[in-house]
């Protein structure tokens, strides 16, 4: 669908805007991200009133505008082209989609599918409420991975057979099967590093505390 990578023409390659690591994550990962809400068609109330990403919007006005920047090139008939040419100039093998933001449609999402598959040496995972909208699971390439994330406007709707990520007040709230972040334990250093959970394939519960 989206042929192959040809960098002439491809106009946005310097446009694209990844950060490296956060305070949890190594920095060896990529992230990407996009607006909060506005790209978040599977949230309920509670999320968007609770929203960690929006808290850091208002916090830091100049992200928003970042994020907004990618919104836009994710609407680009050469999105997939131009990402493809920036991440296979980069070192990193692991991209984060979506510390901020989600699947805002089927179209932007098969681009991501599409990205992936073009670049099978490089891990491509995101925490998403999207489920409820599409079929996110039909035929993904080993190197996408999708955690399906509770709170969304319908957690029924959650596949036990694929990986979910939930948030907790403490640790009392564990069921058995439950896989604590590793960040929370003594000691640990940052995801990505000590722990890749998140990052292989498997049906994973992976339980971050509120914060």
């Amino acid at each position: 669908m989206y042929g192959i990578l040809n960098p002439i023409g491809v106009e946005n390659v310097e446009s694209i805007h990844l950060s490296k690591g956060n305070h949890k994550l190594s920095k060896n990962i990529l992230i990407w991200n996009l607006p909060s809400g506005k790209t978040c068609p599977g949230s309920s109330k509670e999320c968007l009133e609770y929203c960690y990403a929006k808290k850091a919007e208002r916090q830091y006005p100049g992200a928003r505008a970042s994020r907004e920047r990618n919104y836009q090139l994710s609407l680009e008939k050469d999105f997939v082209e131009s990402m493809i040419a920036h991440l296979s100039a980069r070192k990193e093998s692991v991209c984060r989609i979506h510390e901020s933001g989600d699947f805002y449609s089927k179209e932007y999402y098969e681009k991501w599918i599409a990205i992936a598959r073009r670049l099978p040496n490089m891990t491509f995972y995101s925490y998403s409420k999207s489920f409820v909208v599409f079929n996110m699971f039909e035929d993904l390439p080993d190197n996408f991975l999708v955690l399906q994330s509770y709170g969304s406007k319908d957690d029924s709707k959650i596949d036990s057979i694929h990986s979910t990520a939930r948030v907790i007040e403490s640790e009392t709230d564990l069921l058995p099967g439950d896989a604590l972040c590793g960040y929370y334990k003594k000691g640990h250093g940052k995801c990505g590093e000590e722990c890749r959970l998140c990052m292989i394939p498997g049906a994973h519960r992976i339980v971050f505390k509120k914060h």
